[in-house]
């Protein structure tokens, strides 16, 4: 089935700012996702392991898993922690929307090639036989692999994460404009699905990112006990700002009583 979808972000964001502080479902889920990053058949690029314990999901980054994001789905409320240089941060769910925003409130990007990124005019198609969704535009194309949600407490959980965990990525150094991937995302929801496989692709000419994820139901004990070291990390580790957590560079921790720190510009 094909159908034209615009994507309309500002919509999105204000009907979604107060999801993300309902309070989670009791039968809030278990879940594992493996995700490796990379390009054509070439090696992993970059690596995660997400970890959804009941109401908390934690995400690892990089085969050292020493940074990780801490995601309150009761919230909606980050804390970035980097285990090298032993600090956090917190993100708050305002801060987040606050910064989507902006960024769809805004006319052109400063680069043409961010364009589709910001303001995403999608062709969907989808094969429900196979499970393949296509979300296509002019320079830019998601080829998406979809396995169905298997209960709803995972849908939700899922795409509370992944529209939070999009924003957060628009804030760090580099990041992206979050609506086309808030866009494939609403995709994903609307037919109860999971995706196992994405392929990105600005044009014909360019190289493919692809991302697969692969899906457990059950935590293990090395998992649990990664959970117990990011707690123990969330009590000793000091504050600091998100300027200096981006940084990467040794900084003063934040004292409870100092102010956040202003939202960046997008």
């Amino acid at each position: 089935m094909t159908r034209h979808h615009t994507f309309r972000p500002l919509l999105l964001y204000m009907t979604i700012a107060g999801a993300a502080s309902a309070q989670p479902a009791p039968d809030a889920p278990s879940v594992r996702i493996e995700t490796r990053v990379h390009q054509a058949n070439g090696p992993a690029l970059a690596v995660n392991l997400t970890i959804f314990s009941k109401d908390v999901i934690y995400d690892f980054a990089g085969p050292d898993e020493s940074e990780v994001a801490r995601f309150e789905m009761l919230t909606g409320q980050f804390v970035l922690l980097d285990g090298g240089r032993r600090v956090q941060t917190d993100v708050t769910n305002q801060f987040l929307m606050e910064f989507a925003t902006a960024i769809g409130q805004r006319g052109e990007p400063p680069r043409p090639w961010l364009r589709p990124f910001a303001h995403p005019d999608f062709t969907e198609t989808y094969d429900e036989k196979l499970g393949q969704l296509t979300l296509e535009q002019p320079q830019l194309v998601y080829r998406i692999q979809t396995q169905p949600g298997p209960d709803a407490a995972v849908l939700r959980a899922y795409r509370q994460f992944h529209d939070s965990y999009t924003r957060l990525n628009a804030i760090r150094p580099g990041g992206l404009p979050p609506a086309a991937r808030l866009a494939l995302n609403d995709a994903l929801d609307r037919r109860g699905c999971l995706a196992t496989r994405i392929e990105r692709q600005l044009s014909p000419a360019d190289p493919a990112w692809i991302s697969e994820h692969a899906f457990a139901w059950q935590l293990s004990a090395p998992d649990h006990e990664r959970t117990q070291r990011i707690e123990g990390w969330r009590r000793t580790f000091p504050r600091v700002s998100l300027g200096a957590y981006h940084a990467k560079e040794p900084a003063a921790p934040r004292t409870a009583a100092a102010p956040a720190p202003a939202p960046a510009k997008p």
